[in-house]
């Protein structure tokens, strides 16, 4: 399997939801996979305006996971609440561990779909402020 993007670059605001997407994994092997891992990473990508200069991190804590799921079934409650907000946002579920989730079946598929939100509370700190996306994902026999 190999990386996946969600969708082409898009603006955000305080509030703003992209999502939910989908992506179709596909075992095109003649073996089932016992497991698959997903991994997401990113990196800083900001507007030639941006004012003050913040961080991946920081733009990814301000960006909420809102749906995250896997085969039909959500897999949100994987990704550890960091700092204790109440809140699963990109950071948090770059350092979790997604690992060992159900395989696929030689010649089937499973979907992911994942939604997320920028948060309400985000300041103008942030404008102009941006991440790139790369989720892969790792079929184990």
């Amino acid at each position: 399997m190999k990386a996946s993007n969600f969708s082409a670059r898009k603006k955000m605001k305080p509030g703003f939801i992209i999502g939910p997407e989908y992506v179709v994994l596909k075992n095109a092997g003649s073996l089932d996979a016992a497991t698959l891992d997903i991994d997401l990473t990113y990196v800083e990508n900001d507007h030639p305006k941006n004012p003050v200069n913040k961080s991946a991190d920081e733009t990814a804590a301000n960006i909420a996971v809102t749906t995250l799921n896997y085969g039909g079934a959500s897999i949100l409650s994987l990704i550890p609440d960091l700092n204790a907000d109440g809140i699963k946002d990109l950071y948090e579920m770059k350092n979790a561990s997604l690992n060992t989730l159900a395989g696929i079946d030689s010649q089937s598929t499973k979907t992911f779909e994942m939604a997320v939100q920028c948060a309400a509370n985000t300041t103008k700190q942030f404008q102009g402020d941006g991440i790139t996306i790369t989720i892969n994902f790792t079929l184990n026999q």
